[in-house]
């Protein structure tokens, strides 16, 4: 297993993906949207996890990614980027992304575009939704997506997420929570 499919292993056993998923998805606030059965990598895709998520109210699916953090020596522990599919919720493709911390802002950058970051508590997700499509489509046709995000305390971290492997694992994500309320 590589080391991010082996980090994001560990946090799925330690439960900290239901509570990513609890602070930066509002619509997940209800207990019935907590996993209540297997939370499960189920494929790796180059350098992302697709897994699945039981819940009473149906499957979640991500498609998963870690990052290289710089500066060296700062911990990437808890830092990802999610992509979640909700039949459910009517949600598909949804970009969420955690820190390990509470950054003071954030924005995403692949190639020459600049995605502002709205942020609260360790997570953040894409502040204007109708750039969401055009995040997403950045992210299959870029090689590498960077991350900046400003510590409340100082400094700037930037997370650099290879995204080799993301449209596959994207894909598969979505066929994993294939329902036919949401149309392709």
């Amino acid at each position: 297993m590589r080391p991010g499919a082996a980090r994001l292993a560990r946090v799925l056993g330690s439960g900290l993906l239901s509570g990513f998923c609890l602070l930066t998805l509002p619509a997940l606030l209800r207990a019935d949207d907590r996993p209540t059965g297997v939370t499960t990598v189920v494929a790796i895709h180059g350098e992302w996890s697709v897994v699945v998520a039981e819940t009473d109210r149906g499957k979640q699916c991500y498609a998963a990614g870690t990052p290289r953090r710089l500066p060296k020596g700062v911990s990437a522990e808890g830092a990802f980027v999610f992509v979640t599919t909700r039949p459910q919720d009517q949600v598909r493709d949804e970009f969420a992304a955690e820190f390990g911390y509470a950054p003071a802002g954030a924005v995403a950058k692949l190639g020459a575009e600049t995605f502002d970051l709205a942020t609260r508590d360790d997570g953040a997700w894409i502040r204007d939704r109708a750039d969401e499509v055009r995040l997403i489509d950045a992210m299959r046709s870029n090689a590498h997506m960077t991350v900046h995000a400003m510590r409340a305390e100082g400094g700037v971290t930037v997370d650099i997420y290879s995204l080799s492997g993301f449209a596959d694992a994207l894909a598969q994500a979505r066929r994993e929570c294939a329902d036919g309320a949401l149309s392709n």
